[in-house]
């Protein structure tokens, strides 16, 4: 499992590898990630292998650092931000997003169970999938969250300057629907609560 660059560019280089070699890869720090993002003395990755990236930022020192699996399923893999110094892992479906040079400081988790990790350029952002919403990276850290898109099954087909386009599955309406890359709203195809109010799925 390598790191994708996607469009934007890091200033760092990175490489996933096997947990098994986290304690022998010959680097000065470990840093360990617990599932909510703060960093343990004693690593432990409870629900499942971690994800495992060797950093070596620009100008810095190289680290290790291991990351707790989500536990409730999606993709692994390592991906460049819009944020110049930003990097998001991505294991088992949580998603962390922390500041290459700063590890020790700890990592945020902004989303799990995601299934698909795509772009957007202008405005630049790295789209994290989950089965029913999204929630975008900007070069500031989160730039939106969607609201609820789907019953299941959400994907997100094309993107472009203005917008997103997702397949998805209602059990009614529009087998896709549009929206806005700038703000996450919905601007075309059937709306999930016009099918399924808020306490449908209470």
């Amino acid at each position: 499992m390598s790191w994708k660059a996607f469009t934007f560019h890091l200033r760092s280089t990175c490489s996933s590898t096997p947990s098994f070699r986290a304690t022998a890869i010959g680097v000065d720090e470990h840093v360990g990630f617990d599932r909510d993002g703060r960093v343990q003395e004693q690593f432990e990755s409870r629900w499942g292998a971690p994800t495992v990236v060797e950093v070596v930022p620009a100008g810095g020192e190289r680290w290790v650092g291991q990351f707790a699996a989500g536990g409730l399923g999606g993709i692994s893999g390592v991906f460049a931000t819009p944020g110049s110094g930003q990097l998001c892992v991505v294991a088992d479906g949580l998603a962390y997003v922390l500041e290459v040079h700063a590890a020790h400081r700890g990592a945020g988790v902004v989303h799990d169970q995601v299934g698909q990790v795509e772009t957007v350029d202008g405005p630049d952002l790295l789209l994290l999938v989950r089965s029913t919403d999204i929630v975008a990276i900007g070069s500031a850290g989160v730039e939106w969250r969607s609201s609820r898109l789907a019953l299941d099954d959400l994907r997100v087909l094309s993107t472009s300057g203005a917008t997103i386009t997702c397949s998805l599955d209602n059990l009614g309406g529009t087998s896709t629907i549009t929206i806005a890359a700038a703000t996450g709203e919905q601007v075309d195809g059937t709306r999930f609560d016009s099918l399924w109010p808020p306490d449908a799925l209470a």
